[in-house]
């Protein structure tokens, strides 16, 4: 039964996939936690991620490197436009956290943030991945390992389940695409 402030979770796919999804998010973050090395990669590259530091890194490229700005301005218009497709997404699906999830200790995010699917985190770094490659395309294979390594980290730390990220990865990857689309020709030069 719902509350009237919290419907009832639907499950982004069939209950044999929700299940198969389960237990291999289960797996990756039971690998995660038997080595020390391990969660402390899984919590720093799950952190890296956050719209905060990628803030930051765009303003920083803005003010230091002006000749990139036209690049600059279209990778973060990616990034922003997988985020404002993520929310609507999570508040229709309402899928809950992973039940051990260590983001839940936030209570501010927890209340923020509260539902899993598609992941926030994975929609921004494979926009900013993807639109970054799409624009020097040479550096493609650490962007891209720095995208997985970020989704790797969501789902080891329990803040979210596979089928969670690579759905944000799918949003990601397709608002960098169109981005990319709608301004061809107009960047770097």
């Amino acid at each position: 039964m719902s509350s009237p402030h919290r419907p009832e979770p639907s499950a982004p796919a069939g209950p044999a996939l929700v299940t198969m999804d389960s237990r291999l998010s289960a797996w990756v973050v039971r690998q995660a936690r038997a080595s020390r090395t391990l969660r402390l990669i899984a919590r720093l590259a799950a952190r890296a991620g956050d719209g905060i530091v990628w803030l930051g890194v765009a303003v920083g490229a803005l003010l230091v490197a002006p000749a990139l700005r036209s690049a600059t301005i279209q990778i973060a218009l990616s990034a922003l436009m997988a985020g404002a497709a993520v929310a609507p997404v999570k508040y229709a699906v309402r899928r809950p956290r992973p039940e051990d999830a260590q983001y839940q200790s936030s209570a501010i995010w927890a209340h923020y943030d509260a539902y899993s699917f598609p992941s926030g985190h994975a929609a921004r770094m494979s926009a900013l991945a993807t639109g970054a490659a799409l624009l020097f395309p040479g550096s493609w294979l650490p962007l891209v390992a720095g995208a997985a390594l970020v989704c790797w980290g969501r789902v080891a730390t329990a803040a979210h389940f596979v089928g969670d990220v690579l759905a944000g990865a799918l949003l990601g990857i397709l608002a960098a695409v169109l981005i990319y689309l709608l301004r061809p020709g107009t960047l770097l030069g």
